[in-house]
């Protein structure tokens, strides 16, 4: 693997030193990964005898350490990012291709004039003037930047200290601008914004606000940003862009504030009457609220179209919960909100315990309240009632009777009178 390496790389340095016309003398220590056989033209390799040890050690006066402090840095953002990760309870993730690209990142940065500088403080002296200037060497260092960490989503709760990663690599080092997303779609361009403009960039129903920085707001030094105190209204989709003189990237994170979910019915006993309309007010507090459930001592309300099925409902604890019993299903109950249930012409059957269960992903709570029954509507029941005359003939009247009500006594609403002759007994004696 070492000596298959070793000859990749010095193909490639060999035909950049053929376009540069330029002739190099390569010293390398004798170790059997640098025995390859790669045809060079532009490159002549010199193996030092074994076990020789260099008297300077030129690379090592800047290169080296410029190259362990630049990998340090991304090793402990790297690790920052990772307690983060542990305090969400999401798993540590580790890759070699992560590893290879912090190194890639660091020597990116290694110019050639710090190699020139290095052999000039070791005591080297370029007999030849430099035909070429600095610059020449620089475009080979550049690399655009390219995220290495962020996250798509972040939920906390409210009140809770949230970093959003954003760890880009390149050459120049990056610099990260965070932007905040608002209206439709969030594919709005913040390259105007990321070059240093204040002012929000909009296309259509888009636009990209810059993040500004306070005591509550800040960037970290990997480029992270850090909200101390998470609020509601933090809660979005927010946009990091990384730029240098090669490049950008950029990557988007939905940041998610959770506040624990109330319920309650108001108010929590009712008394109605028959035949009249009852209303219930389910009084939900917390974010997010994806729906409320409505259920009749415990089953599900089926008539309203804002009601859904059990099964999707999630609990406390993340799981489902289905409420026992059939589906209640009567044409008087209608919800007029998604938080206010609506019962016309109550009759003795709509007696009991109502609740509201408010839900999202991750947490539910329920209201619950009585609904007790209270008079009977009135009942009119027809009667006969009638007194003979002195002809013989009875005026009788239709007398109606409220029963079961507050009222006491008989009504007499409507009188209508008819002549009538009664049967005249007839007696026989045996």
């Amino acid at each position: 693997m070492m000596r298959d390496l070793c000859a990749d790389w010095l193909s490639e340095f060999d035909r950049d030193m053929q376009r540069r016309g330029r002739r190099v003398l390569l010293g390398m220590d004798n170790c059997s990964a640098h025995h390859v056989q790669t045809p060079l033209t532009a490159v002549t390799l010199l193996f030092l005898p074994p076990n020789t040890t260099s008297r300077v050690e030129p690379l090592d006066l800047g290169i080296i350490r410029a190259f362990r402090v630049s990998y340090t840095r991304r090793v402990v953002e790297r690790l920052v990012i990772a307690v983060d990760r542990r305090a969400d309870n999401l798993p540590l993730r580790g890759s070699l291709h992560s590893a290879v690209e912090m190194v890639k990142a660091a020597w990116s940065r290694v110019t050639a004039t710090c190699v020139r500088n290095c052999f000039r403080k070791a005591g080297f002296v370029n007999t030849q003037p430099e035909a070429e200037a600095d610059a020449s060497d620089e475009p080979h260092s550049q690399l655009p930047p390219r995220m290495a960490e962020y996250r798509s989503q972040v939920q906390v709760e409210q009140g809770d200290r949230v970093v959003l990663p954003c760890l880009a690599q390149g050459h120049p080092p990056p610099r990260n601008h965070w932007f905040r997303l608002t209206g439709v779609g969030h594919t709005q361009d913040a390259k105007a914004g990321a070059a240093g403009q204040s002012s929000s960039r909009s296309r259509g129903s888009e636009s990209a606000v810059p993040v500004k920085m306070s005591d509550r707001v800040s960037l970290l030094p990997g480029g992270a940003l850090l909200l101390h105190t998470a609020r509601t209204q933090d809660g979005g989709r927010y946009l990091c862009v990384a730029n240098n003189s090669a490049g950008e990237d950029r990557a988007h994170t939905d940041l998610l504030i959770t506040v624990p979910l109330s319920a309650r019915i108001d108010p929590a006993v009712q008394v109605v009457d028959v035949g009249r309309s009852a209303n219930l007010s389910c009084r939900v507090g917390g974010h997010p609220i994806n729906g409320v459930i409505w259920t009749h001592n415990g089953r599900p309300i089926s008539t309203s179209p804002l009601s859904m099925t059990p099964s999707t409902a999630p609990g406390r604890s993340g799981k489902t919960s289905s409420p026992s019993g059939d589906r209640s299903s009567s044409p008087r109950m209608s919800l007029l909100t998604r938080d206010l249930l609506h019962i016309s012409a109550v009759e003795r059957e709509d007696r009991g315990s109502y609740q509201c269960l408010a839900y999202n992903e991750k947490d539910s709570a329920q209201g619950s309240a009585q609904l007790v029954i209270g008079e009977d509507a009135p009942v009119l029941e027809q009667g006969i009632s009638g007194a003979p005359s002195s002809t013989g003939q009875q005026r009788v009247a239709q007398v109606f009777r409220i029963r079961k009500s507050s009222a006491t006594g008989h009504v007499v609403f409507g009188r209508r009178t008819r002549p009538r002759t009664l049967p005249r007994p007839h007696w026989r004696l045996r």
